[in-house]
């Protein structure tokens, strides 16, 4: 999986997990939030947008009611 993004700074990020939903949408997890890409576009989740400022996102589940779990720290 390649993703080039200049806005995103995905590639500088620790990438702690890459998950891949039951819809196909890749999810990065990172020391710089979390990261969505559906095959066309790649949308962050960082603090200010979301999440609290400076957090790691460590891992993502998705449950059989189709509700995403993190698991995080700062």
């Amino acid at each position: 999986l390649i993703v080039e993004s200049n806005e995103i700074p995905l590639q500088k990020s620790f990438i702690h997990k890459i998950f891949k939903d039951n819809k196909g949408v890749f999810w990065f997890c990172s020391d710089d939030g979390l990261f969505r890409y559906d095959g066309k576009e790649l949308k962050s989740h960082t603090g200010g947008q979301g999440l609290a400022e400076n957090t790691r996102v460590r891992n993502i589940i998705q449950d059989s009611k189709n509700n995403y779990w993190l698991a995080t720290s700062t």
